[in-house]
């Protein structure tokens, strides 16, 4: 059985050694989970049309506004994504909710809910529905192929760290899916990892945590065994965390009290906290694998 303590004290020796760099892979990663994990680009306003709006408001006087809306460099305003938009025009009554379907929806009714919250105050702005079915398949197409295998990257990168016969800490272990060429089988193989995790949340949330602490490994066993299908990486996740599911939630439980404390530095403690949680569930996952050898192997 393993040891939280002992975990964090090996989580703390590799850190002593490594922390410039695990800091830099741990943003890294962040920064592209959040950059291909938020879509609010889908439905955001430009800063200057708000602003010019706002005044036209204030003076009762659209006419500057509307010469804004109709410039043809309007598309290359605020350094935004390009403005394939239909934005809030002094011509439509944002009273009259059938101007407001037809222009924004073309469609026969809206909810009166959905209505009234899409107004925002009038100067959001809404991509066309072509456009924006191309951007959520180009940014799901880049989850499955791009953060996926990034995302066992990271995995080996600490693995990596928590295992002293493997002295191979550099960032550059982030990008060794796209390096052996095993990037699109393992950005599958997550994709339904996640797909499964999905249909479970969706019949229970218990379930669906439930399955999230059994699958808990499957990331790690890829790392370290790419050529292992889903389904056999799965049935391994399965076996290292029988009856071990509650210890493994007492473990991330174990870190509240930092993550509260990260918060109030606004966010600022995430930088050295991220990396030290890694390095413990790193150093968990060799722990398990090492007490349950025979049946690894038996397995592989």
């Amino acid at each position: 059985m393993w040891n939280r303590s002992e975990l964090k004290f090996k989580a703390k020796v590799f850190l002593k050694e490594n922390l410039g760099i695990a800091i830099l892979v741990c943003l890294f990663f962040a920064f592209v989970s959040g950059f291909l994990g938020n879509q609010s680009y889908l439905e955001s306003a430009s800063d200057t049309a708000q602003i010019k709006y706002n005044e036209a408001v204030e003076s009762g006087d659209f006419n500057e506004y509307d010469e804004f809306l109709n410039d043809t460099n309007f598309e290359g305003q605020d350094g935004k994504m390009p403005y394939y938009f239909y934005l809030y025009k002094s011509d439509i009554n944002i009273q009259d909710q059938s101007a407001f379907t037809e222009k924004f929806f073309n469609l026969p009714t809206v909810d009166n809910d959905l209505y009234n919250f899409l107004l925002g105050g009038g100067y959001k702005v809404y991509i066309a529905p072509s456009t924006v079915f191309i951007i959520v398949i180009l940014t799901t197409l880049a989850k499955i192929f791009i953060l996926n295998p990034l995302t066992i990257g990271y995995r080996r990168f600490f693995i990596n760290g928590a295992d002293n016969t493997n002295s191979e800490n550099k960032f550059s272990t982030l990008f060794t899916p796209f390096k052996d060429g095993t990037w699109s089988s393992l950005g599958i193989k997550l994709l339904v990892k996640n797909i499964y995790l999905m249909l479970w949340t969706l019949l229970f949330i218990i379930p669906g945590i439930y399955k999230s602490y059994q699958y808990y490994y499957v990331d790690y066993i890829l790392a370290e065994n790419s050529e292992l299908s889903i389904g056999e990486a799965i049935n391994i996740s399965k076996i290292m965390t029988h009856e071990d599911k509650f210890n493994i939630f007492i473990l991330n439980l174990s870190f509240i009290g930092w993550e509260l404390l990260s918060g109030i530095l606004l966010g600022l403690g995430f930088i050295i906290l991220n990396p030290y949680k890694e390095s413990t569930y790193a150093n968990l996952y060799l722990e398990v694998k090492e007490n349950q050898k025979n049946i690894f192997e038996n397995l592989v």
